[in-house]
Parts: structure tokens; sequence; C-alpha cells
């Protein structure tokens, strides 16, 4: 993949477009979305296909349901208690507002379908080669996709982190987490969002659609564990501090062959490429860690926002606006993140909590805000 220079703004051949995403996870299908739905000429680019299931714990946190209802998708469960397991102690707290799951590959490929329903082009298969970024004002950018065709377009949104470090020869972030998710059948939790605390890791179960379950996870570990993050993910349902989220899995079966599992990156905030007439967007602007269970909720809004901004023309002052929006519950989602890893404060969790009961509710909310 090569970062070049556009020497002509209307390459032959090349299809044109208003506004080009290049990305078609949640955050670039809610931008379609808007842009379509404004009347604007947007093509997205998403070089998987839909339906297709994602490590994610699937929550929609309170303030994405009423978006989504209004775009006439429907939540699959509500959920009104969040409950914490700790291998020596468990607690609730009823959540300050109503919350509810989707399986990603329904609410992905609801998203896409709309946004054609609007106008937009979502082309799936579509693997970026090469991005030319406009060196003088009035040239457009010229995206190369691995089939050869080529779009040309003024204005970039920009939603995956991972072309961003591949084109401006970043170097390949260090590894840290490994991330896992299955559906299960045969558990129970009605209504719930449990989160199973261990040192060094935390898994939510929640339920989905048709009685199933959703396990999702993050593991701490060594860059070299990440290299095979289906060894570790069997190790550590090994280790003894386990034992109760292992009982509840092993009530249930898997609903797929084995664990989806991949390589994790820290969370935070991302490095701009500072490209012209550029948007950045969901994982390419910054990562909120699955401990604050708002990632999806983050990925619609800023869909949204950075839509609304597009379609002004104001991009300069986008990232302003982003970064007064998402910095603070970014940099709060770490430290819930690291929180939630250590070992110390795991086991001080159930003490916190009965001299403290207001707390859980309290860093919802920060993360929020």
């Amino acid at each position: 993949m090569e970062l070049g220079i556009s020497l002509d703004p209307y390459p032959e051949k090349a299809m044109k477009t208003d506004f080009l995403i290049i990305g078609g996870g949640v955050a670039g299908l809610s931008s379609a979305n808007c842009l379509a739905e404004a009347g604007a000429d947007v093509t997205l680019l998403e070089s998987g296909t839909y339906p297709v299931q994602k490590i994610c714990g699937e929550f929609l946190s309170p303030e994405a349901i009423p978006i989504l209802e209004g775009w006439d998708i429907a939540p699959a469960s509500e959920i009104a208690t969040l409950k914490f397991v700790t291998p020596k102690q468990q607690w609730c707290m009823e959540l300050p507002q109503r919350a509810a799951t989707l399986p990603r590959y329904v609410l992905d490929g609801a998203l896409a379908r709309r946004a054609e329903l609007y106008g937009a082009q979502v082309k799936t298969g579509a693997q970026v080669e090469n991005v030319e970024v406009p060196k003088f004002e009035g040239q457009n950018f010229n995206v190369t996709l691995t089939s050869g065709e080529r779009w040309s377009s003024p204005t970039l949104l920009l939603s995956t982190g991972r072309l961003v470090s591949s084109l401006t020869k970043q170097k390949p972030p260090k590894f840290c987490y490994i991330g896992a998710k299955a559906h299960f059948k045969g558990i129970d939790i009605p209504k719930e969002l449990v989160m199973h605390l261990v040192p060094g890791a935390y898994f939510g179960m929640a339920p989905i659609s048709d009685g199933s379950v959703n396990v999702a996870g993050i593991i701490a570990c060594t860059a070299e564990q990440a290299q095979d993050p289906k060894a570790t993910l069997y190790a550590f349902f090994e280790r003894s501090e386990t034992q109760c989220l292992t009982e509840v899995l092993d009530q249930g079966s898997c609903l797929f062959e084995d664990w989806m599992v991949g390589p994790i990156p820290e969370f935070g905030m991302r490095d701009d490429p500072r490209w012209p007439n550029t948007l950045l967007i969901g994982d390419a602007a910054g990562v909120i860690p699955p401990a604050t269970g708002n990632g999806l909720a983050m990925g619609l809004t800023s869909g949204i926002l950075a839509a609304e901004y597009a379609l002004k023309g104001d991009l300069e002052s986008y990232q302003a606006c982003w970064k007064k929006t998402y910095g603070k519950r970014i940099s709060r989602g770490v430290c819930l993140h690291r929180f939630f890893l250590s070992s110390y404060l795991v086991k001080a969790m159930p003490l916190v909590n009965r001299l403290f009961p207001a707390i859980p509710d309290y860093l919802f909310r920060l993360t929020r805000k």
C-alpha cells in the first residue's frame, strides 16, 4: 500500500462522488446514513461484506437507542440491570436509563441497507490499495482498490485506523490485549449485563436474540501472546480465578464453531495524519475501551457528528468538536478499563461497593459525558 500525491484532480476512468467513506463499521455507516438522508452523493467502501460477525460486546448504551429507533432499527433485547461478578463476590445495580443489545451481524447489515435505501452507494469487498492525497487546492482524493477500480472525491471520511497507519507508514501498533467473542445457548440471563471481573481480564455477558447470549471479553497479554490469541484465550480459561466464568459457560453450548479471537492494541486517541478535507471517525479517531459499554453508541453519534460538519463544509471545526465531545470519555474509559484489569482493585471492589454504593452509577455516567 502506498501513499501518493495527486497531480490530476479528475483521473480518467475514476468514478466521482462528493463524499467518500473508507470503512463500513458503525461509524462509517452512520455517516453514510446521515449524508444520504440529506441528499448528498456519498459512497462507502468496505473491505468485508454484510452481514458479518465482529468481536464486540453488542451492548447499546442508552444514547444509541433513540437514534436506531428513529431509523427503524429495533434493539434485540432490553437491558435493565448491570451485575458485577468477581472471584469472591457479586452485586447488582439498576442502570440509570434503558439500555439494550443488538448483534453486530444485524446492526451493520441494517445500517447498510438503510443507507442504500436513501441513495448511498455501499460497495463491499472494496479493499483499498492506494490513497493519493491532494497537494493543491481544488484537487480530489484519488483512491485505488485492489480490483483496479478508482474513486475520486473532494472529501474523505476515514473510519478505519489500520488504513491510516499503513498509508502514513507509522509503526505498526503494539498489541497488548486479545479480544474474544462467542454466542451461547442455554445460559439464562434475563435483561441483564453481567460483567465478570478477573485480574487481568473482564468478560461481559448479555442476552441478544432468540434466547442466545453474547459473551465478549478482553485479556491483557504480552505482544508475544497476542500473536497466538486462541492459545492465550484457552490458557486464560485454565486459570483458577476464572472458575465463576467458566462454570457459567459450561451451562450453555457455543453457537460458533470456535471463539472469535484477535489481537488488540492500546485504547485511546489516535494520531491525525493531517490530510486536507479529511474527517477521522470511528476507530481512526479514537477507541474507547469496552469496559464502558459505550463503543457502539460512540460510533453512531460520532458518525452523525462528522456528517453534519461535512455537509456544512466546516471540516476545520470538526476535530475540535470531536475532541471536546469524546476526548474526556475516552480518557475516563481508559482509567475504568485499567481499574477493571487491576488485580488489587478487583479484589477491593466488593468493599468499595459496600462503602460507596453509588460508585458504579457514577462511573457509568462519567463515561458518557
